[in-house]
């Protein structure tokens, strides 16, 4: 009889849960965007809207005490800031927002500005800000300069809106420091009301800046409690995590993260890299997603222009076919890194000057920026789009030195089609991934002999181990190891 009882009490909370959930999400204003049956829509008439995503990375300067956005000081050729006042400022990002509007995006993915870092030994929130050319500064977040970093906030925000541009805001919280989360709650409250707000991205690529190995069960106990934080500052608001895609399956599994939808952010690393792992997302990611960023670079030179407007052409394509609900390409201009991979990925360049109402931009359109001005004049559509599968899609490099093989089960023995395996060489510099057929088998083939290995699916535990190459086995004549079933946890149903 008690434990009928307790049955009954803890259906009738799920219940009061289930439905309170669906009230508040019934209830959320039509000014603002939200999900319907997983894709965006705004207004009282529920409009389609599909966020054609420009990434844009925005500096902080002040003078010791006011604190204003600015544009990125690396996207100007000699890395020096034009203006050192605000009004100056934020009329050079006004113009620039104005550009990117005219280049058929509607939507800005802002770096930088919010990401905010932490002293452990002070436990306090800072910034790093410069004081025009001179030099750069640290600015702890204490009292009047907090009221002045959400005062130089919402003049971005302004900016961006003005110019008809919705904003995904990046953020940098570490849920090991519970002072970064309290952060978050406070400053999000001050836009709750914000209806230019897509979304909060609350973590970026955990893959390469989560540097604590987590279970998946804290990783869903983290994104529970960032989902309670949102919905006491920002109720209305939309939040997301940026993941670089399928590497991230082993511990911020997308499809136990609560959020409201991915951000997924591929790379052209292997060949046909990007399409590809769009074809997974499309088999096995339950959750709305988006490409949050993804890119190649050109210069004319050594990549030429054409090959960046067919990777845009293709991957726009690749994400509606495969039911992404949106798209960011990064970023907005070339950089001056030293690393051609990141310098040259902007759909602007740095070779000359633009001039706008008094204001200079170093700025020139690259061809790219045809493919999504002819997006955007289309209606941010294309109809009757087929998914691409590469024939690379088990194997992205074509190699065949070395191979791992076996099959991903669950407890009952039962193949996993999401399994994901990855492994590496021995010294962990290098390492390559591959998914489960249906059957849940795979084959990891490599440029050298792998020596440890991990291996998950969707909704289930992690395991890795590692193995000696000098059991492999030659077969189709190269060394191969049969690791034989690999058997994962269920996590969740």
């Amino acid at each position: 009889m008690l434990q009928a009882l307790r049955l009954s009490v803890l259906f009738f909370a799920i219940s009061f849960i289930f439905c309170s959930c669906e009230e508040q999400k019934k209830q959320v204003p039509k000014e603002f965007v939200r999900l319907e049956s997983g894709k965006f829509v705004k207004g009282k008439t529920n409009e389609s809207f599909f966020p054609l995503v420009l990434n844009y990375m925005v500096s902080i300067q002040t003078n010791g005490y006011d604190i204003w956005p600015s544009v990125f000081r690396d996207y100007h050729a000699d890395k020096q800031y034009r203006y050192a006042d605000k009004d100056s400022c934020l009329l050079e990002l006004k113009a620039e927002f104005e550009h990117i509007k005219s280049l058929g995006f509607n939507t800005l993915r802002l770096v930088q500005f919010g990401e905010e870092f932490y002293n452990k030994e002070q436990n306090r929130i800072y910034l790093k800000a410069s004081l025009f050319n001179k030099k750069d500064t640290i600015l702890y977040l204490d009292q009047d300069l907090y009221k002045n970093y959400v005062e130089g906030t919402k003049h971005l925000f302004d900016l961006a809106s003005n110019a008809g541009l919705k904003v995904i805001y990046l953020l940098r919280t570490k849920p090991e420091y519970k002072l970064t989360e309290k952060h978050v709650e406070n400053y999000l409250a001050h836009f709750k009301n914000d209806t230019n707000i897509l979304a909060w991205d609350l973590f970026n690529e955990p893959l390469y800046f989560d540097t604590i190995q987590r279970p998946k069960k804290q990783v869903i106990e983290i994104t529970n409690n960032w989902r309670e934080i949102l919905n006491k500052s920002v109720p209305n608001h939309l939040y997301t995590i940026g993941l670089t895609g399928i590497r991230e399956m082993f511990e911020w599994d997308p499809n136990i993260l609560d959020v409201d939808f991915i951000s997924y952010h591929p790379y052209e690393y292997e060949p046909k890299q990007v399409l590809n792992e769009m074809v997974w997302f499309n088999k096995f990611v339950e959750k709305p997603w988006i490409i949050g960023e993804t890119s190649i670079p050109a210069d004319g030179d050594s990549v030429s222009y054409q090959s960046q407007v067919q990777f845009a052409e293709e991957t726009l394509k690749q994400t509606i076919a495969c039911g992404g609900i949106g798209y960011s390409w990064w970023q907005y201009k070339d950089v001056l890194w030293n690393d051609f991979h990141s310098d040259y990925m902007g759909v602007v360049s740095l070779d000359s000057s633009y001039t706008s109402k008094g204001i200079t931009l170093d700025i020139k359109n690259k061809p790219v920026t045809e493919v999504f001005k002819k997006f955007a004049k289309d209606g941010y559509t294309l109809n009757g789009i087929a998914i691409t599968e590469p024939n690379n899609f088990y194997n992205y490099s074509a190699f065949n030195t070395f191979c791992l093989k076996g099959k991903i089960v669950d407890e009952q023995g039962k193949p996993l089609t999401s399994g994901v395996f990855m492994a590496w060489n021995e010294w962990w510099s290098k390492s390559y991934v591959t998914t489960c057929k249906d059957d849940g088998s795979f084959e990891l083939y490599g440029p050298f002999e792998y020596f440890h290995w991990i291996a998950s699916a969707s909704k289930h535990t992690m395991t890795r181990n590692d193995i000696n190459p000098d059991t492999a086995k030659i077969v189709n004549g190269f060394p191969t190891v049969d690791l034989g079933n690999i058997t994962v946890e269920q996590l969740i149903k």
